[in-house]
């Protein structure tokens, strides 16, 4: 089967095809939602573009991974 949640990425293990699917199809997905969900609430005047354009600008020279609490 290729299909594999994208919550349980890391929980469970995957072959490179599902990974695949998650990170091109699945990832772009859930970007592309997310994006529209910023838009909206924000009235159009902010973006998912917006979003990562702040976290680079604060912590984009650091080495390693940005965890979702640091967020």
């Amino acid at each position: 089967m290729l299909d594999a949640p994208v919550a349980r990425v890391g929980e469970v293990p995957l072959s490179l095809k599902q990974l695949e699917f998650i990170v091109y199809c699945k990832g772009a997905l859930v970007a592309y939602l997310l994006d529209r969900e910023i838009e909206r609430r924000t009235g159009h005047r902010f973006s998912l573009d917006d979003i990562v354009r702040a976290i680079w600008a604060e912590h984009g020279h650091r080495k390693g991974l940005l965890t979702y609490d640091r967020i």
